[in-house]
């Protein structure tokens, strides 16, 4: 993993690292591969609890000032919304995929098999 993706996992960013995956996958993998990322991510988004980590952004100071229950609805609220914003933007990107993918076979899948029947009309 580039070194980018490594920083964001550290500081709790797991949808830079999430990015970072797909871009990588994007330039160097099947469009299987980019569906198979995002269905994964679409099922870890449907997995609340391994993903309301992170607290709301918010200055230090505000954040001590709330008692335990403003400061929970303020979590929830704020993790919550960016959860379904990014489940909606992975579905999007998924359907997509599928709709690619349901076009025929993708470019390096093409050159891979003229390749093969090259070669295989190459033999003796």
């Amino acid at each position: 993993m580039p070194w980018c993706g490594l920083k964001a996992m550290r500081e709790k960013k797991t949808y830079v690292g999430f990015l970072m995956i797909l871009m990588q996958r994007l330039v160097t993998s099947s469009t299987r591969a980019i569906i198979t990322t995002l269905e994964k991510r679409l099922t870890a988004l449907q997995e609340p609890g391994e993903q309301l980590t992170m607290l709301p952004l918010m200055v230090e100071d505000e954040w001590n000032e709330l008692d335990g229950q403003d400061q929970l609805e303020s979590f929830l609220k704020t993790r919550l919304a960016a959860l379904k914003n990014e489940r909606a933007e992975v579905e999007l990107l998924l359907t997509a995929a599928r709709k690619v993918e349901a076009r025929g076979p993708d470019a390096k899948a093409e050159a891979l098999l003229e390749w093969v029947y090259k070669f295989q009309k190459e033999e003796p």
